[in-house]
């Protein structure tokens, strides 16, 4: 029970004994003033009965609920918030109904004329009416908002690996539908023109100039606008990225050169979470372009660098094996779309040669860098199994002594010098990388 049943629990005895004590004080009076119709026709008997039998309509309505309502098709935390929070929505609706049927029914017990001709009746009239026109958009927004949650309860969360949360980059679950991620949206922007066109025509059925209103409200909303330009083209752009369905929640994704998992969308920004932790809010109009990682399908991509005296039809067939291995293995098959495979020999370098190969993916499953670790672990362990080893930079002399032995010292040039060739390589590499990084940082 939520907080306010519990007291209408706690509150229920006390309720019954006023109602009892009440009836009997009416019975008195309409006795002493003479209306012993009232108390021949037992309409205060009947009226005690329908106030303490409300409360147990209320129970009713719950269990009726909860026997009509069907159950939850989707799965996942957001599915389950969602179809606790529709089954609220048919509870308040029918409760709203129900209560509405009694207050109804007792004011017909009792003869109060709800619109009358005098001008107490006129202004009895409004003022009911407005209650009406109140209540029938309470009904409309919980029918709003009961219609978005149905339909968020029908989606099925991915479920990802505990291991897969723990990878340092890329999306820890898997992205929601296009349908459920601008529901949420479209929801607030339903009930906020609810509320407005309720609380106006109210507002005009008890008299009030709403078109006074609706201008005023026009010329602030210029004003605003000139005043909030960047406010507008952030909901706009927004606007615009849901209908193009350029991301979705929980999608991996680069805006504008921020990286992380799309956390929460809103009207003017969205939240981005990075492997850190850390979030950032970017506001809609900030993003030149969106780069999507979680979308459909992926390519992992893995070079190795081998020696030029390698075999590599022998590459061919392990990395061969590895890939039918994973793909076979429970855990990963659901994330594979295509095996792990050799793809030929990407560049020869003056390290070595360098072998390349790749898998396709299913972004949602989040397995993609628990398999690109398996692979590099698995290669590193058949290698050395068949006795490839890694390429790796060094420096070699050759050396024509014509037959004649070296001397120690002509042993110790040499290798000075192959050290000095060495670090003059390594040196260049660093600045040829360096070089590299302030390009890009410059672009």
């Amino acid at each position: 029970l939520s907080k306010g049943e519990a007291w209408v629990v706690w509150a229920y005895p006390g309720f019954a004994v006023a109602m009892i004590a009440l009836t009997w004080i009416v019975g008195a009076i309409a006795g002493a003033i003479g209306k012993e119709e009232v108390i021949r026709q037992g309409h205060h008997f009947l009226s005690l009965g329908l106030l303490l039998l409300a409360p147990l309509c209320d129970t009713l309505i719950r269990s009726t609920v909860r026997i009509l309502v069907p159950p939850m098709r989707g799965s996942g935390a957001r599915a389950v918030e969602a179809y606790e929070a529709a089954w609220h929505s048919y509870v308040r609706v029918a409760r709203v109904v129900v209560f509405g049927a009694i207050v109804m029914i007792l004011a017909w017990l009792w003869d109060v004329t709800l619109f009358g001709a005098d001008s107490q009746g006129q202004v009895s009239g409004k003022l009911v009416g407005a209650l009406l026109i109140l209540l029938f958009g309470y009904v409309a927004l919980e029918v709003a908002s009961l219609v978005v949650n149905r339909k968020l309860a029908n989606e099925t969360a991915v479920e990802v690996a505990d291991e897969a949360l723990e990878v340092d980059e890329g999306p820890a679950g898997g992205s929601v539908s296009r349908l459920g991620t601008i529901l949420p949206p479209m929801s607030w922007a339903l009930q906020a023109v609810i509320i407005a066109v309720t609380v106006l025509t109210a507002l005009a059925h008890l008299g009030v100039n709403v078109t006074a209103l609706m201008a005023g409200a026009g010329i602030a909303g210029i004003a605003i606008g000139f005043g909030a330009q960047k406010l507008v083209a952030d909901v706009v752009s927004g606007v615009f990225f849901l209908i193009d369905d350029a991301f979705r929640q929980n999608e991996y994704i680069d805006a504008g050169g921020v990286q992380g998992t799309v956390e929460k969308i809103a009207l003017r920004s969205m939240l981005l979470r990075k492997s850190d932790g850390a979030i950032h809010c970017i506001p809609y109009s900030n993003i030149s372009s969106i780069t999507n990682f979680g979308r459909d399908w992926g390519t992992m991509k893995q070079v190795f660098t081998v020696p030029f005296d390698t075999d590599i039809e022998k590459v061919r067939k392990i990395f061969k094996r590895i890939g039918q291995d994973l793909y076979d293995t429970p855990d990963f098959t659901d994330a594979f779309i295509q095996p792990f495979k050799y793809k030929g020999v990407s560049q020869v370098n003056d390290v070595g040669i360098v072998l390349r190969g790749k898998f396709m993916f299913r972004p949602e499953k989040a397995k993609q860098f628990l398999i690109q670790r398996e692979i590099y672990k698995r290669v590193q362990a058949d290698f050395a199994a068949a006795g490839i080893n890694f390429a790796r930079r060094e420096v070699r002399v050759s050396v024509d002594t014509h037959g004649a032995p070296l001397s120690d010292a002509d042993t110790r040039s040499i290798a000075t010098a192959a050290a000095a060739s060495e670090a003059a390589a390594i040196s260049s590499a660093a600045e040829a990388a360096a070089l590299a990084a302030k390009s890009k940082a410059t672009t």
